[in-house]
């Protein structure tokens, strides 16, 4: 992965050499970007163990990640628009979790920052600290199909939704009725997404909620992956919100590249991960209010669909 990086971003971040010194290698640029995405340390500590200045690593990780998007994201971050790309993804979902229509699971994450300059009240969330949102969907394999990051945290998650392209995707014909995205109550209930019964009532219900969760924490699972790898995302950056946001979509490329590539992915760094989020318990939103008609009938069915098939 080290080696692709390198090669592939060379003509993003080479820069030539002078008469007045020689210019930093792309391997060791790659390598400072990733040390810092890797460890969250600050720029002074970076720099320390690479031999650069503050301010030079500050350059080369905002360098970095504008090359990443430019070169990655319409790539590495796609949502399926095509019949054919929305049964490869359901057949996956239906396969290995055992839900089926499913393309994807959908939730948001907070990731912390320190006080904004401006509208520093816009982002203090009701568990006492400042984030930004990451509202992202996620395939069967733990990858990042849709990102959506920067909007405050004192908003919901619903309604970033709402507010996002997604919603004008699932909401005016680009999602077929057949395939839906399932979430938790945070969300609306409507014929392309699903999200558990509020309160169950007989058994196929009940089995519905089960098998909900256990395909819903594909999403859970994902964001534990991401932040445990790329741990700038467990701390609460100094950076503004735009670049912020440029580091947040950095990684959860970098996320979906190693999960392609199966990369390592360690069990103590998840511990760690989980560790270090008791400083920011992530915010759970409450129900996201509305439930649609043609939503609310289609959850019966395939509860019931579902219950019947165990029997």
């Amino acid at each position: 992965m080290f080696d692709m990086l390198c090669r592939e971003l060379a003509p993003f971040i080479g820069r030539q050499d002078t008469a007045m010194r020689p210019a930093l290698p792309v391997a060791k640029r790659v390598a400072v970007a990733l040390f810092y995405l890797k460890s969250g340390a600050d720029y002074g500590v970076v720099g320390l163990a690479f031999g650069v200045g503050k301010a030079t690593v500050h350059v080369i990780v905002r360098d970095f990640c504008r090359a990443v998007l430019d070169r990655y994201f319409m790539e590495c971050i796609v949502f399926p628009s095509t019949e054919e790309e929305m049964a490869a993804k359901e057949n996956c979902f239906r396969t290995r979790w055992n839900f089926p229509g499913t393309i994807g699971a959908i939730d948001g994450c907070h990731i912390p920052m320190k006080t904004p300059i401006h509208g520093g009240a816009d982002y203090y969330n009701y568990k006492g600290w400042h984030s930004v949102i990451l509202l992202a969907v996620v395939d069967s394999q733990y990858r990042f199909i849709y990102c959506n990051s920067g909007y405050p945290g004192r908003v919901h998650d619903a309604g970033v939704l709402r507010a996002s392209a997604l919603w004008d995707v699932i909401t005016n014909g680009g999602l077929p009725g057949k395939y839906h995205l399932i979430g938790d109550g945070a969300f609306p209930l409507g014929a392309n997404m699903m999200k558990p019964f509020a309160r169950p009532n007989g058994p196929h219900e009940e089995h519905f909620n089960y098998r909900l969760s256990r395909a819903r924490m594909v999403v859970e699972n994902a964001f534990g992956r991401l932040k445990g790898t790329w741990r700038v995302l467990l701390k609460a950056s100094k950076v503004d919100v735009a670049r912020l946001v440029e580091v947040i979509n950095t990684c959860c490329i970098l996320h979906n590249i190693c999960e392609e590539n199966r990369e390592v992915f360690w069990a103590d760094w998840l511990e760690e991960a989980n560790a270090a989020e008791n400083m920011f318990p992530q915010p759970q939103d409450e129900a996201g209010g509305d439930n649609f008609v043609d939503g609310e009938e289609k959850r019966e069915v395939l509860a019931q669909q579902l219950y019947d098939a165990v029997q």
